[in-house]
């Protein structure tokens, strides 16, 4: 049924690109390189069929995302001398048809200021579903929106409005522009006599961070507003702007003596986030820390606690008061100070027992429950394998249906144990064989990090390989591969898979006998194949995973040297940076990788940006000379692309040691991913931890 599908839209697909063929004219007439770039689909068309068109936008809501896929990229192929397409492919996305929705969102992206338009008129028409879908996308396309910006500030100008966060997000994301129309009007929302407007207002200044600088002002007098809230919210702001809020400081100094603790400490962190002087605000931190007047709350104290970890400045004042505030008389009190005093000490003896207890405690409060069980797992998971002590309170996690909602955390948590969580291998083994879809994924992920100590787990996985469940077989060939030899046993239903008609299975499945049986005779000649009917097809998922497990494969795949190195040239981000990575791994060295790599940290799409910066983690010391081209995004504006930047930075070693002070920055940053990952790459560029 997959195959008839394609076979269907293949005609149509060439039926419209033969339409769109650039007559031959200029230099290039004619030449090799042109006559290459049509057979790839890679040539600018001139002419097609709007109803045709059409029609192809249609096949994007087919069941089969391959069918979908294909579909995308020949929409691709003719942008962008025909645009006809852009509103429907618009519609289509932001009404949640599109069944490869991650591909359609990357070729709006590519588009950038072309599809604005309609993503403008989803604004104005659509339903509320719909607009919040337009907005992720424009947020997605970043400064190149800015035409956008007129009709979110008519969304923001609805202040009840649902979509407000989105609303928020995109004009952040659109840059100075969006901050530039959006800061005044905050600003007016600043004096409404609501105070829940108020300080929402406060708040969504900060999301703007140096782009709302406008607004410090305002929030320097909001800091006065009789509302608590707001005045915490105001100075929180301050400080996501930073250094540019430096204005702000006389008053932020004056907030750290209020007579509410939440605002106190609010002001101190932010403070210390514009000015970057510890010194000066942790008095007020600790102060706050033990403060259980009417004035206080567990909420404060907890905040306070969090600031200090943060901060992450050792003093015998900050140790002495977090290692008392663990004894405090609020468990979620006890649980922020355990992760701060973690934080800052990097000691688990005195910390990770009061984060197991409170994974154990059963607070009767609802609220309260969940706030310590989130803070204690957020904690954890920051500890990495200093964890392990936690593990069999996390495996009992698993087995108890009340706690299903913290699965997910437990089980990356476990995940990123690795071998340090086998102790959890029978309550893993046993989520594996329940009806919990995304609960089985999670788990089979966990056996896949623990490797060949998962060896127990081997008959389930078998099993697992002939379940029915479409995205099933790919995470379990990839655990099969992780276990290694002891998973040898599945040999005979893998090599079956090698004549599976999804490119993506035959891959898997070729990389787990490799892992399992340490051949690459029968494999790389499997790959080569499905790297090339995955060029054929155009599916740029497809491409990236075969390249990716070529790479792996490393010189004994030299065979499909040749391939990797055409895909250097392709016109998608995401599959010129795998090939780049595999040729990088086949030939030990080639510099024209790299060249294929650093166009993506400039792409308009956030998970292309990271994932080039990924790819020259990869890399590793050997890309340093690169180290300030990867720096550029440690402002970026998604956490995820500051995650990855800093990490592949990391990666680098001591060649990328220039960046230290750029890195440092990221200590301060909101986001505790981004933090962690900040101080994890300091490690490693200073030399106090080898690169992976």
């Amino acid at each position: 049924m997959i195959a008839s599908r394609v076979l269907v839209l293949a005609p149509l697909a060439a039926l419209i690109m033969a339409g769109c063929r650039a007559p031959a004219e200029g230099p290039n007439a004619g030449s090799p390189a042109r006559d290459k770039a049509h057979a790839n689909g890679n040539a600018a068309p001139v002419a097609a069929d709007d109803a045709m068109i059409i029609a192809l936008v249609k096949s994007l809501c087919d069941p089969d995302r391959d069918v979908g896929e294909q579909a995308i990229e020949t929409l691709r192929d003719m942008w962008p001398a025909k645009q006809v397409f852009i509103p429907a492919l618009v519609d289509a996305l932001c009404a949640k048809k599109v069944t490869d929705p991650i591909s359609g969102e990357r070729l709006l992206c590519d588009i950038r200021e072309a599809a604005v338009p309609a993503l403008v008129e989803v604004l104005r028409k659509g339903d509320e579903d719909s607009r919040c879908e337009a907005m992720r996308i424009l947020a997605r396309i970043g400064p190149r929106a800015k035409g956008a910006v007129a009709a979110l500030i008519e969304q923001l100008q609805q202040l009840d409005s649902p979509t407000r966060f989105e609303t928020i997000n995109a004009l952040a994301a659109i840059g100075s522009d969006g901050g530039k129309a959006a800061v005044p009007e905050l600003i007016t929302l600043l004096g409404h006599d609501d105070v829940s407007v108020r300080r929402q207002a406060a708040h969504d200044i900060g999301k703007f961070g140096p782009n709302g600088a406008e607004g410090v002002n305002a929030l320097v007098k909001a800091l006065d507003d009789p509302a608590r809230l707001v005045r915490s919210d105001a100075a929180e702001s301050l400080g996501r702007i930073g250094p540019a809020a430096k204005a702000g400081t006389p008053a932020l100094k004056t907030a750290m003596e209020d007579k509410d603790a939440s605002v106190r400490g609010a002001a101190a962190l932010a403070f210390w986030r514009v000015t970057g002087e510890a010194d000066v605000v942790i008095a007020t931190l600790v102060q706050c820390l033990g403060d259980k007047g009417p004035q206080g709350g567990g909420l404060a104290r907890a905040s306070a606690a969090e600031a200090l970890g943060t901060i992450g400045m050792e003093t015998a004042e900050t140790v002495q008061a977090l290692r008392k505030a663990m004894q405090d008389d609020d468990s979620y009190v006890q649980v922020a100070a355990a992760a701060a005093l973690w934080r800052i000490t990097g000691k688990t003896d005195m910390t990770i027992g009061p984060l197991i207890n409170a994974l154990r405690a059963k607070p009767s409060d609802p609220n309260t429950a969940r706030l310590v069980t989130n803070g204690a797992l957020q904690a954890l998971e920051e500890m990495g394998a200093a964890a392990k002590p936690a593990v069999p309170t996390l495996a009992g996690m698993l087995m108890d249906e009340k706690r299903r909602f913290d699965h997910y955390s437990v089980l990356s948590i476990l995940a990123r144990l690795g071998p340090a969580a086998e102790e959890a291998l029978p309550n893993l083994i046993a989520l594996l064989n329940t009806k919990d879809s995304p609960g089985r994924f999670r788990a089979i992920a966990v056996l896949r990090s623990i490797g060949p100590g998962a060896r127990e787990a081997v008959p389930e996985l078998i099993s697992a390989l002939e379940d029915k469940e479409e995205r099933l077989p790919l995470p379990v060939m990839d655990a099969l591969a992780a276990i290694g030899k002891p998973a040898a046993g599945a040999l005979p239903e893998l090599r079956r898979r090698l004549k599976s008609p999804d490119v993506r299975e035959r891959t898997s499945a070729g990389l787990a006998i490799w892992r399992i049986a340490g051949q690459t005779e029968e494999i790389v000649p499997v790959l080569v194949v499905a790297l090339k009917e995955a060029r054929q097809g155009k599916s740029a998922d497809a491409c990236a995973y075969v390249a990716q497990g070529l790479g792996e494969i490393g010189p004994p795949a030299k065979e499909a040297l040749a391939l990797l190195q055409e895909l250097l040239a392709d016109h998608r981000a995401f599959v010129r940076t795998s090939a780049a990575v595999a040729v990088w791994k086949i030939s030990g060295r080639n510099s024209g990788s790299i060249a294929a790599i650093l166009p993506g940290l400039g792409s308009a799409w956030s998970y292309e940006r990271a994932n080039a910066a990924r790819a020259l983690g990869r890399i590793g010391p050997e890309a340093s000379e690169h180290a300030s081209a990867l720096a550029k995004l440690i402002g970026d504006e998604d956490s995820l692309v500051r995650s990855a930047a800093v990490r592949a930075l990391g990666d680098m070693g001591p060649g990328a040691k220039a960046t230290v002070p750029e890195v440092e920055k990221l200590l301060k940053a909101p986001e505790r991913s981004v933090r962690a990952a900040a101080a994890e790459a300091l490690k490693k560029i200073r030399g106090e931890e080898p690169p992976k």
